[in-house]
């Protein structure tokens, strides 16, 4: 069982910048720089995604607010991970894959919000999608076991 983590006040700043876009009505422009991101950095990623552009947007930035309006709450990341597993059965996602991930949301909020964020007040939230990365991965793990 993966240890519940507590943001800190520096991860809380992340998280509710993040929010604070989605809540502006600002989440597809958010996700389109994330996606856009992503993309250029990994042009491979691409091939994963079977759903159009608009539908990754909307799932994403839904798969967000879910995930962020529970944080404060200090729900453990064993609770949310079968549920952002499922759909990433398989991928092949590793540590590197999360820290991109993180990095590209962030960057992407940034982008729209107008300002850099401090890289000690990202750190926090970079560790905990490192750790949520290694609880989904551990849930496949879990499901393929021969008694999962």
């Amino acid at each position: 069982m993966i240890e519940k983590l507590v943001m800190n006040n520096e991860a809380e700043f992340v998280r509710q910048q993040i929010l604070d876009v989605i809540r502006a009505g600002q989440g597809m422009e958010m996700a389109r720089a994330f996606y856009d991101r992503l993309f250029t950095a990994e042009p491979d990623l691409r091939g994963l995604f079977r759903s159009d552009m608009e539908t990754l947007n909307r799932k994403m930035i839904m798969t967000l607010k879910s995930l962020f309006d529970t944080m404060p709450d200090k729900k453990g990341i064993d609770d949310v991970a079968p549920n952002l597993a499922v759909p990433h059965l398989g991928l092949g996602l590793t540590d590197q894959h999360y820290e991109l991930f993180v990095t590209c949301l962030i960057r992407a909020a940034e982008d729209v919000r107008g300002y850099r964020m401090p890289p000690e007040a990202s750190a926090p939230l970079r560790r905990y999608f490192i750790a949520l990365g290694a609880a989904m991965r551990g849930f496949e793990d879990r499901l393929r076991a021969p008694n999962g």
